[in-house]
């Protein structure tokens, strides 16, 4: 029998891949709850929530206005950057809304894109023409600052900027003064390149800007799911049936 290594911490895994251990991950349980969250600040941003509800206390008249000047869900555009896990989750629960979504990802072929009911274009094609954007680009390091001054840009009035993949991804100064710039604009961030310390950080201060401490993935009863994503494995690996969630070199590369 094969040795056998059961791990939610992907970057464990390279080093036992390299050794010819097996790897098996729990992180398509932690992706259930990150597409969920994900799904939930689309469908709000669709409707200009997260401005009209800031204004809604101050200025009554301006909040109703800029709700009115959003898309709704209806025919919106939605552009989802990074299609592995958590991007095609998102993907499948977009099927039930009537949304366009477009999305980057240089390794899922037009067949695939085709089955998840999605349009691929080039990242520059997002920026310019979706209403909202979501990133779920894979934890790389030569993706530090992917998204900068020259990408915002190109974002469309009223439109919205949601990262749920990787602070470190995000050029956090250009996007702040971007912000600031067009107070139209709205960014929806899970995660920060310097978490514990929110207040040094330049998006922090913006008001368009809309922050949660990293609690896409799983909370409360939700590592629940990943236990029994293992356990159910585990079963299917020792009597020899067919797995779900081996991990692969190849597929280590595509994993947020």
């Amino acid at each position: 029998m094969p040795s056998i290594c059961l791990t939610s911490r992907l970057y464990f895994a390279r080093p036992f891949l390299e050794s010819g251990i097996k790897v098996y991950s729990a992180f398509a349980a932690n992706a259930v709850p990150v597409a969920e969250y994900t799904v939930a600040q689309i469908s709000l941003a669709a409707k200009g929530f997260f401005q009209a509800a800031k204004y809604y206390r101050i200025l009554p008249l301006r909040s109703l206005a800029f709700a009115q000047s959003s898309t709704g869900c209806f025919g919106c555009k939605v552009g989802l950057i990074g299609l592995g896990a958590i991007g095609r989750m998102v993907a499948e629960r977009l099927k039930d809304f009537d949304v366009e979504v477009y999305a980057c990802d240089p390794f899922i072929p037009e067949v695939t894109a085709k089955e998840l009911g999605v349009t691929l274009v080039d990242m520059e094609t997002i920026f310019s023409e979706c209403d909202i954007i979501s990133n779920h680009l894979a934890n790389k390091p030569e993706l530090e600052n992917v998204f900068n001054a020259k990408l915002f840009k190109k974002m469309k009035k009223h439109s919205t900027f949601i990262n749920t993949g990787r602070g470190a991804q995000v050029a956090e100064y250009s996007l702040a003064l971007s912000l600031l710039l067009h107070p139209s604009r709205t960014f929806v961030a899970d995660v920060l390149k310097k978490e514990f310390f929110p207040y040094i950080n330049p998006l922090f201060w913006v008001p368009n800007a809309i922050l949660t401490p990293h609690i896409a993935g799983s909370i409360g009863n939700e590592p629940q799911r990943m236990a029994y994503y293992m356990i159910e494995e585990m079963k299917s690996f020792l009597s020899s049936s067919p797995t779900r969630f081996e991990v692969t070199l190849e597929a280590l590369e595509r994993m947020a």
